[in-house]
């Protein structure tokens, strides 16, 4: 049996049983679209733990359950798959990504200078937006989700620092080589330079 039109057999092997229960207008009509979920999303982890109960352990046939490390880093957790039964594990992920910038790789160095992704958004938002990290605390209280780290992590500061400058650096540069490309400028005091009007507001 295919599935019905505009839905792929990966999508249609969700639902296994649809197939045998008659045709495919039948099967459409409660049939959802769905897709591969990709970045942030705040979800109460109850129902996934929930969800989780459906699924059975191909050892022991017992269901499986959600497990959550007792060890939280702010918003950064460890989540476990296991059976209740014979708990073998069928799964260990992290809540959120490694950053792809982060050199701390080695598995011996301290869990709390390893960069992840929730971590360092959480500092960016923080950081351009004009609140507080304990307004990020109120934040997490109200939403019922752990507290982020007691106080802002700093080489996730240093790291924006550096990531900031690097980009305003290649920026700059890429309008002087805009400039010297187009020519036709006033001659310079200092050889090989062009002399460029500026103005700003001092009252800043």
């Amino acid at each position: 049996t295919q599935p019905p039109r505009g839905y792929t057999s990966r999508h249609w092997t969700l639902f296994p049983h649809r197939k045998q229960s008659g045709t495919f207008k039948r099967a459409a009509s409660i049939f959802i679209k769905c897709s591969i979920p990709s970045g942030m999303r705040i979800l109460d982890v109850g129902i996934l733990a929930e969800a989780m109960t459906n699924l059975s352990c191909s050892t022991c046939s017992n269901h499986l359950a959600l497990y959550e490390s007792e060890h939280l880093h702010g918003w950064h957790t460890t989540f476990y798959i296991k059976c209740v039964s014979c708990h073998q594990l069928f799964s260990e992920f992290p809540s959120s990504k490694p950053l792809e910038t982060d050199t701390t790789k080695d598995t011996t160095v301290n869990a709390k200078l390893r960069m992840n992704e929730v971590t360092m958004r959480s500092v960016l938002s923080v950081h351009c937006s004009g609140f507080s990290w304990r307004d990020l605390h109120k934040f997490a209280t109200i939403f019922n989700v752990p507290a982020p780290l007691e106080e802002m992590p700093s080489h996730y500061l240093n790291k924006i620092e550096e990531v900031t400058k690097s980009a305003a650096e290649e920026s700059m540069q890429a309008a002087v080589d805009e400039l010297h490309q187009e020519g036709d400028h006033p001659p310079s005091a200092v050889p090989g330079c062009i002399d460029i009007a500026v103005s700003f507001d001092s009252s800043w």
